[in-house]
């Protein structure tokens, strides 16, 4: 997974979840993650999941007080 794009160190609860989500889904694409109260990251999320395949998966983790964001599409 490539996560150089984010301008923020991800903690690992929200990569190990991200990760564990991912798992039986086929064709995933559009790997989104976002952190609430930046702004740029959460514009971003939402642009990367209007352009995503058939099937989604968007879930919430909280994370030492921070709320994180974290997705992605599935399909064919």
């Amino acid at each position: 997974m490539n996560l150089t794009k984010w301008p923020f160190d991800i903690p690992s609860q929200v990569l190990n979840a991200l990760e564990e989500r991912m798992i039986n889904c086929e064709c995933v694409d559009n790997i989104r993650i976002a952190r609430s109260g930046d702004s740029d990251s959460i514009q971003q999320y939402e642009l990367q999941r209007a352009h995503g395949c058939c099937g989604y998966v968007d879930e919430e983790i909280h994370v030492d007080g921070l709320l994180w964001f974290y997705g992605f599409n599935h399909g064919h």
